[in-house]
């Protein structure tokens, strides 16, 4: 479970979720700290992928849908990363509550 939330799988979200299913079992300080990770992680691949994309371009024996894949996958992750970054976990989004933003009157 705690692996789950720390390491992003590139293929296979669903580890994700089980992970958060059982995110109570952990302090909300992990938690906070493996959002942060994943977020970086994240961003490592998302650097990562224009070149891994163009080696594999550069191999003949590829079809080029094969790129398309690789950009789905990231596609994904970016669209994980932006959750976490505006979800009520995120440390900078709990400074905005703290300090009575909109979302925190709405909320109580």
């Amino acid at each position: 479970m705690r692996e789950a939330l720390w390491t992003v799988d590139q293929r296979d979200p669903a580890r994700l979720m089980a992970g958060l299913s059982f995110m109570f079992a952990l302090s909300r300080e992990e938690v906070l700290a493996a959002a942060e990770h994943r977020i970086a992680q994240i961003g490592a691949h998302h650097t990562q992928t224009p070149f891994v994309v163009s080696t594999m371009l550069d191999d003949i024996g590829k079809p080029r849908q094969v790129r398309e894949i690789f950009e789905l996958s990231d596609a994904r992750l970016q669209g994980e990363a932006a959750g976490a970054r505006a979800g009520p976990a995120h440390p900078r989004r709990r400074l905005h509550l703290r300090r009575g933003g909109a979302s925190a009157r709405s909320t109580s």
